[in-house]
């Protein structure tokens, strides 16, 4: 979205999205590039890399069928590309003639997550976690450690 088409919106959010937010989003979507983020989400921080929806249904489906042991390739197949498939809105070309999707949903890898008082939660590294955008409460760049700090 183009700076002036966000100053004639006259808003810094559409239907409760933060703006900036979602265009970072759209960045991550429409590259192969991630980068650390935290996010304050109902009072949790979740910190991790957002990546691109695309690479987020690969690994998602990867991660699935790790879960699911030892299948034979004519039914792990279908259910890998099943899941991958879900990326599909996300692998667009230059030149496709369909609206880019509206940008509803956040990913990250690597993520965790950070409570007062709590250690960090996976403690032994991160997950992929996929949110609503509409519900992330803010944001800043860099990933927290043990200790607290960004990095």
């Amino acid at each position: 979205m183009a700076n002036d088409e966000v100053e004639s919106r006259g808003a810094d959010s559409v239907h409760g999205v933060d703006h900036h937010l979602a265009e970072l989003v759209g960045i991550v979507n429409r590259s192969n590039g991630e980068f650390a983020i935290t996010l304050t989400v109902g009072g949790m921080l979740i910190s991790g890399l957002l990546t691109g929806g695309k690479r987020y249904h690969e690994e998602f489906a990867e991660q699935f069928l790790k879960g699911m042991g030892d299948l034979e390739p004519e039914t792990s197949e279908p259910i890998k590309e099943f899941f991958k498939g879900f990326g599909a809105i996300y692998a667009r070309q230059e030149g496709d003639e369909m609206p880019e999707p509206l940008t509803t949903f956040i990913h990250l890898r690597e993520a965790r997550f950070f409570v007062p008082g709590a250690a960090p939660v996976p403690a032994n590294g991160g997950v992929l976690w996929r949110g609503r955008l509409v519900k992330v409460d803010g944001y800043h760049l860099g990933i927290l450690t043990m200790a607290g700090a960004s990095t």
